[in-house]
C-alpha cells in the first residue's frame, strides 16, 4: 500500500487563509457530470503558527450517499473498497422500505487498468470515487475525491485515476462559509503535486512573498519542484 504524509505550516500570514485540497479529474470518459469534491479542507491562522497534517493511502472505494424520498424514509450510504481493475455494480432491493443500495462484490477485469461501477438499480443515482482513511480497521471510511451526478440507470462511471493533488488558497472572513463538501471552483492551485513522485513525508510551507501580495510555496522534500510557486492574493 502506498502512503504518502503532507506537513503544512504557516507562520504569521497576515490574513486568514483557507486550502483546499482535491485531486485533478481524468480525462472524460462518460456524458454525466463529473465534478472534484474537496478531499481536505483547513484554515491557517493570521498570526502565529499553524500546522495542517494530511495522510493519503492508494486505498480507493465507489460509494453512494444517503438518498430519501421523505423526511422519514432515508435509505443508508454505502461503498465497497476497489482496486485497479475491478469493477462493480451498485443494486437496489426494494424489499425494504426505505429501500437498500448495495455494491456488489467487485470482480476483476483482465487486462483493465481502469476502476468502475456500473448503475443497475433503475434509476438515476449519485457515485463517487473516494480513498478509504483507515483502510481494514474499525474506523474505515471515504473520503470522497471525483463525484458523478445523475449517473444514468445502465451507464458506468469508469476512471483511471492518477493522484494528482491540487492545492488551492482562499482568503474566508468566516471558515463556515466554505462547507466540507463544497465543489472546488476553476481558480487555479497554488501547488500542484503527483502523489506517487513524492517521497512517504512531505513538508510544505505556505507564506506571503516579500510584497505582501502573492502566495508562496516551499517544499522541503527533495521530490518538489525546486521553484516556489506564487498566486495573486484573493
Amino acid at each position: 500500500m502506498a502512503l504518502r504524509q503532507l506537513a503544512f505550516k504557516s507562520v504569521d500570514l497576515g490574513d486568514d487563509l483557507t486550502l483546499i485540497l482535491s485531486f485533478m479529474p481524468p480525462p472524460p470518459t462518460m456524458s454525466t457530470g463529473r465534478f472534484p469534491s474537496a478531499w481536505k479542507i483547513t484554515t491557517l491562522s493570521a498570526t502565529g503558527v499553524s500546522t495542517f497534517d494530511v495522510t493519503w493511502t492508494n486505498k480507493l472505494a465507489f460509494s453512494a450517499p444517503q438518498s430519501s424520498a421523505n423526511v422519514r424514509e432515508i435509505s443508508a450510504g454505502t461503498y465497497t473498497p476497489i482496486e485497479v481493475g475491478e469493477t462493480t455494480n451498485l443494486t437496489v432491493r426494494h424489499d425494504s422500505d426505505p429501500p437498500i443500495y448495495q455494491f456488489t462484490h467487485p470482480v476483476p477485469v483482465p487486462g483493465s487498468q481502469v476502476v468502475q461501477a456500473n448503475n443497475n438499480t433503475g434509476s438515476p443515482v449519485d457515485i463517487a470515487l473516494g480513498v478509504l482513511a483507515d483502510p481494514g480497521s474499525d474506523n474505515e471510511t471515504v473520503n470522497p475525491i471525483l463525484r458523478f451526478d445523475n449517473v444514468g440507470n445502465g451507464l458506468s462511471v469508469v476512471v483511471k485515476f492518477e493522484p494528482i493533488l491540487r492545492v488551492y488558497a482562499v482568503l474566508r472572513s468566516h471558515p463556515s462559509e466554505l462547507p466540507q463538501d463544497a465543489t472546488v471552483q476553476s481558480s487555479g492551485p497554488i501547488l500542484q503535486l503527483n502523489l506517487l513522485r513524492l517521497g512517504p513525508h512531505t513538508d510544505i510551507r505556505i507564506s506571503k512573498d516579500h510584497t505582501g501580495r502573492a502566495w508562496r510555496y516551499h517544499g522541503e522534500d527533495s521530490k518538489l519542484p525546486n521553484h516556489k510557486s506564487e498566486r495573486a492574493w484573493r
